[in-house]
């Protein structure tokens, strides 16, 4: 149903002439119109594609990819990422601001990357936090604003990752741990986000343009569905 890579193919040639396939890679989807196209698996396997070894495989699990909607929801955020509000389409050619367009913390990982199961039975599990800011550029490009309060921004960034040698939940003990923190102090506080907005959301600009032939100046107005950077 979608355009997809479903497998990787190693073959040796020698002088030109085809001799024999060596080893293959099998990329498995959830692959239904109903849903999301999501990685299940890849398989490694030798010599023939029936040859799949079932004890070489690296499965993928994610967070509630069920409760993503379909394309076109209209639900989505600044940045494209789903909020789970929806927004009729002709008020965004007036609305900057508007919480509809807000990010949704709540919903942001829906669909991301949960867990990597190994073939040795171990895994590997992430834990995500949303993109959080207390400055930005302001709409000239020629200075930062520091806003009073951390917003949030679209789309998520890695809080935390874990190991289970055996992929029990008892055994998962943490591995890494990132933080986004001006001047960060270990062991302290949580210090000032260090995010830093690219510019100020933006759905509509005005813009000139000039006809050299007659001399003439126009201006006219730029809008569009997603937040556009300012011209």
């Amino acid at each position: 149903i979608w355009r997809k890579l479903d497998r990787i193919m190693f073959e040796e040639y020698i002088d030109g002439h085809y001799l024999t396939r060596y080893k293959v890679i099998l990329f498995s989807y959830t692959d239904t119109p109903a849903s999301r196209l999501m990685l299940n698996s890849i398989d490694i396997g030798t010599r023939y594609l029936a040859e799949k070894e079932t004890n070489n495989s690296y499965k993928f699990d994610y967070y509630s990819p069920e409760k993503l909607p379909p394309y076109l929801s209209m639900k989505d955020d600044h940045w494209g990422y789903f909020n789970n509000k929806y927004t009729e389409p002709n008020t965004y050619e007036t609305t900057t601001e508007t919480t509809t367009r807000e990010p949704n913390k709540d919903v942001l990982t829906y669909g991301a990357l949960k867990t990597i199961i190994y073939p040795t039975g171990g895994s590997t599990r992430f834990v995500y936090e949303p993109h959080v800011y207390k400055r930005q550029v302001n709409k000239n490009r020629n200075g930062i604003i520091k806003n009073s309060t951390a917003k949030f921004a679209g789309g998520i960034r890695i809080k935390e990752i874990y190991n289970s040698p055996t992929g029990k939940e008892s055994d998962y003990k943490i591995q890494k741990r990132f933080c986004y923190e001006r001047d960060y102090q270990p062991f302290a506080l949580r210090q000032e986000s260090s995010g830093v907005l690219l510019a100020p959301v933006c759905y509509t600009t005005d813009t000139k343009i000039e006809n050299i032939y007659h001399d003439e100046t126009y201006q006219i107005k730029v809008s569009s569905l997603s937040s556009t950077l300012p011209f």
